[in-house]
């Protein structure tokens, strides 16, 4: 975070401006901390107190060499601060940022999620560079052009190199004052450098010999240079210090950090340039002398211990980068922490005794970066299972096979995952045969930190590779984890027999500390899975309650939002749908904990998966288009394969087919021949329904039989129950079309009764709809108006437009056969208003067909509409605005407002939704 600490370092601390939290000042404890976001949240209050007082501008220099942790906490405030009386503003050098920096990928995302404006600076041009000169010497004409023509030249347009240029020259004397002014002298034979390298080296050359050994001896310790560690390891007097440092601030090499006992390079290639002219042997040993200087301070930050121990090739280095690890880890920095292990691991490589806590740092590295998707991560846990098997240490062997069960399931190779997982956790129970095993964080941590000369206790741990208990031990902590996994994978009933059994015996052995395990936790959610799909939606509710709780305590945000899109996903959306308060509830739980887990997330799209699901069926499909197709380069499958189906649907309802077909193929490339288990089962059973209705919206009975067969097969070798409602009725769909009236009936009433125990509310919807489509065809009105009218309220309940949009259709069909016109005329216009807010085309080319009909079985009187006044109806009938009218007609709102005012005149009506009614039946739209 030294971005951030440099930054307050600078705060002025006077008056009435808020103080600096003691978490913002070099070496307070930031590692303290319970987790990143205090630090995070902090700050943020902190900046917005201070521009409480009065406006803020906060600007961060020279973010390019920022640490992953000082970004992740740009990326928060950037988002966090956009209401606040503040400019943020961050500079950085584009030459610096390649497309493996950390800062590559944040910009688009600060673009994106905080409406930050990009500055890209272009080169100064000629009347730039006039303005320049002409700001500082009152020059000749000829003069003046030429010194513009020579710094076009030599600086490039570059603003560092014309500023260095430009202070060169004055202090070389070949821009002088005369007793005629100031004049140019011929620059032709000026020895004047074409990059800033030699600018700085031009300058430099004017120092005391002692000086610039002393300087040298500054930029070795960094670009802020503490006086006290520069005097120390320069061994220079009070007198010597201060003539350097009178030289330096002369030449503009050195600035002082106010309220600092502190001196820092002007700008970081000055200290790049006298860095790199030092000889190998003798930046080591200044370096080391560094380390063993801060090393013994009061508070020394590891980080900068064992960069320096790093540079000088000293041993010490392992020490102080896991002491970096640790502290990053304890402050949720997670890519830093894991940065250091990785450092440390290096350098453990080849020593006699450090292959085993090698092989730990590099599977704790790949362990805390599972979420990402970083091909280095591969590459860790191979060689530390190629220590763990040279080393015969079969606890770690244990736990990276289950850490690679993990990764997969993540990714989304649950097959193999599930493997892994299995024999991972048998060799973790195999390892700890009467003793309790640990958390893998806890046993991975104790093993590192044994490293550490006065962390004798886990020296002690990790030599034994357990932790003893009295007692009856509890069951595999890790074995929740399998649970999880196989509700996922399908295997429900195996997950349910497992889960139930591993939570009672967790909480047997533990007791009342059994529910801080965060694999306890992870337990709970597999089962809540289960009881989801086996038809037990109060059971699913309540573990998906305990798995929130228990994930709030500890902070777990990711995971908090995770179970709220479970909670929706499994149990709301197929059980109470008509529980509009559930949904919002959720949403709000998902969006505070998003808030949070965003911060310190590597990827994380713009919305939550929670909120994802609710913009599609609240019907905001071009939102949910938008952050879908964000979502589906998700590193983790969950969020990539629900983000291909929910497009797939859009694309289904919007008229694109082909489209929607290529998102079931991301799915499931092999078709109706695709065996269960391998996938996110709950996902991939909505990319079967996507495809048996697509092939059925193309009348291809055959593929629409081969996939339900495979639908069906999939919910018996699952023994899920949830979804049984509805393959009935995409079989009673399928014989409809197949003109098999009597046995779609039967299906379509025995899916009735899958959804009425437990009810889905959701599924009745198109259970009475199709029920009461079958009755029209068959004039069957009584029926026919009971069906319609069950589902249009219980659409209505859900406030699913695109659900009420096409019962309403199936009504205009029975009014119609009713002889209803008005009433059908009425229902039409809803629809067209809904289906063109949606773009709903293949619903919109129904409502035409029926608007024809209309149109037919009752011709209307024409109206005295001018063809603009017809354009606005139109749009109007769509539903649209005045103001979206406005826009897409070219005209102005008010003209707008008078067009509408004379519709509604001329068709004799009060209403906007009125006029759209009486538009559709006398076919004026």
């Amino acid at each position: 975070y030294g971005l951030w600490l440099e930054l307050t370092d600078r705060y002025p601390e006077h008056g009435d401006l808020p103080r600096v939290p003691d978490v913002l000042r070099r070496g307070a404890g930031m590692g303290d901390l319970p987790h990143q976001m205090e630090l995070f949240e902090r700050t943020r209050d902190f900046l917005c107190a201070v521009a409480e007082q009065q406006p803020l501008v906060v600007l961060l220099e020279d973010v390019h060499w920022a640490d992953q942790a000082s970004l992740d906490l740009l990326r928060y405030l950037a988002r966090h601060l956009a209401s606040q009386r503040i400019l943020l503003i961050a500079t950085y050098r584009d030459d610096e940022v390649s497309r493996t920096h950390p800062l590559f990928s944040l910009l688009p995302s600060l673009l994106r999620e905080a409406q930050a404006i990009r500055i890209e600076l272009d080169a100064l041009n000629r009347d730039s560079v006039q303005v320049l000169v002409a700001d500082l010497w009152t020059l000749p004409a000829a003069d003046q052009e030429q010194l513009v023509a020579y710094l076009l030249e030599h600086a490039e347009g570059h603003p560092l190199f014309t500023a260095e240029l430009l202070r060169t020259l004055e202090q070389r004397g070949f821009v002088r004052h005369t007793d005629d002014g100031w004049r140019v002298n011929d620059l032709r034979g000026v020895p004047l450098p074409s990059l800033v390298r030699q600018v700085i080296e031009g300058r430099v050359a004017q120092l005391r010999e002692e000086s610039r050994h002393l300087l040298e001896v500054a930029a070795v310790i960094g670009h802020e240079v503490p006086l006290d560690v520069w005097q120390s390891v320069a061994e220079m007097s009070d007198q010597s210090l201060l003539d350097v440092l009178e030289q330096a601030t002369t030449f503009h090499l050195l600035e002082e950090v106010s309220d600092q006992n502190t001196v820092q390079f002007v700008h970081a290639l000055f200290r790049e340039v006298l860095y790199t002219q030092i000889p190998l042997p003798k930046r080591r040993l200044w370096h080391r002398l560094v380390a063993e200087f801060l090393a013994t301070t009061a508070n020394p930050v590891p980080d900068t211990v064992a960069y320096h121990f790093q540079q000088a090739a000293d041993p010490r280095a392992i020490e102080w980068l896991i002491r970096a690890g640790v502290r990053a880890r304890g402050s949720a920095a997670w890519v830093s922490a894991a940065e250091r292990f990785v450092d440390a691991a290096h350098l453990l490589e080849g020593t006699d005794d450090g292959e085993r806590t090698r092989g730990w740092l590099l599977f704790y590295s790949a362990f805390i970066l599972r979420f990402l998707q970083d091909p280095m991560i591969t590459e860790y846990l191979a060689e530390a299972q190629r220590i763990a098997d040279a080393t015969n240490d079969q606890v770690l062997a244990a736990f990276i096979t289950f850490h690679h069960g993990g990764s997969a399931c993540l990714r989304g190779d649950v097959k193999r995952g599930l493997e892994d997982l299995e024999h991972g956790v048998q060799a973790i129970a195999d390892c700890f045969d009467q003793t309790d095993p640990p958390q893998t964080e806890e046993l991975a941590l104790g093993v590192i930190r044994a490293q550490l000369p006065e962390d004798t206790p886990a020296r002690e741990e990790a030599a034994a590779g357990k932790v003893t208990v009295s007692g009856r031990p509890p069951a595999v902590t890790q074995r929740g984890v399998l649970v999880n996994w196989l509700a996922h994978a399908g295997k429900y009933r195996e997950s349910l027999a497992m889960g139930e059994r591993f939570v009672t015996e967790m909480a047997e052995a533990l007791r009342e500390y059994h529910t801080r395990p965060l694999h306890w936790l992870t337990g709970n959610l597999g089962l809540a899975h289960s009881y989801a799909a086996l038809g037990r939606p109060d059971a699913a509710r309540q573990a998906y309650h305990v798995v929130r709780q228990g994930c709030w305590s500890m902070s777990e945000y990711t995971m908090v939002e995770y179970s709220c899109w479970c909670d929706l996903h499994n149990v709301v959306l197929p059980y109470y749908t008509d529980r509009l308060e559930e949904w919002e509830r959720l949403v709000q739980d998902a969006r505070y904990a998003w808030s949070r887990a965003r911060g310190i997330a590597s990827w994380a799209p713009p919305v939550s998966e929670t909120e994802l699901e609710l913009l599609f069926f609240h019907g905001r499909w071009t939102e949910a288009r938008e952050h879908a197709s964000i979502q589906r380069s998700a590193p983790l499958a969950s969020l990539a394969h629900r983000a291909h189906v929910i497009l797939g649907m859009i694309a289904r309802y919007q008229g694109a087919p082909a489209l929607a077909w290529e998102h079931v193929r991301e799915l499931i490339p092999h078709g109706p021949a695709t065996e269960p288990g391998d996938c996110y089962f709950s996902v991939h059973v909505g990319a079967q329904t996507l495809a048996i209705q697509l092939a059925l919206d193309a009348g291809d009975l055959e593929a629409a039989r081969a996939w339900l067969e495979s639908h069906d097969h999939w919910l018996s070798w699952s023994g899920a129950s949830c979804w049984q409602a509805e393959s009935r009725l995409l079989w009673a769909r399928y014989f409809s079309d197949a003109g098999e009236a009597a046995t779609a009936r039967q299906y379509a009433e025995e899916s009735e009764q899958f959804a009425s125990e437990p009810r889905q509310p959701m599924m009745l919807i198109a259970i009475h709809r199709f029920l009461g489509e079958l009755a029209t065809a068959a004039h069957d009105v009584d029926a026919a108006a009971q069906h319609l009218t069950q589902s249009l309220d219980l659409a209505e309940a859900c406030a699913i437009p695109i659900e009420r949009a096409l019962t309403m259709l199936a009504v205009v069909e029975l009014e119609l056969m009713r002889g209803n016109p008005n009433e059908a005329s009425r229902f039409l216009a809803d629809v067209l208003r809904i289906c063109g807010e949606l773009d709903a085309r293949p619903t919109l080319d129904q409502v035409e067909r029926l608007s024809a009909r209309l149109r037919t079985e009752q011709p209307g009187p024409r109206f005295d509409l001018t063809p603009r006044e017809r354009e606005v109806l139109t749009l109007l009938a769509q539903g649209k605005s005045d103001r979206k009218i406005a826009d897409q007609l070219f005209i102005s709102h008010h003209t707008v407002m008078r067009h509408v005012s004379h519709i509604l005149a001329k068709l004799d009506v009060d209403t906007r939704t009125a006029a759209a009614a009486k538009a559709v039946r006398n076919e004026l739209v």
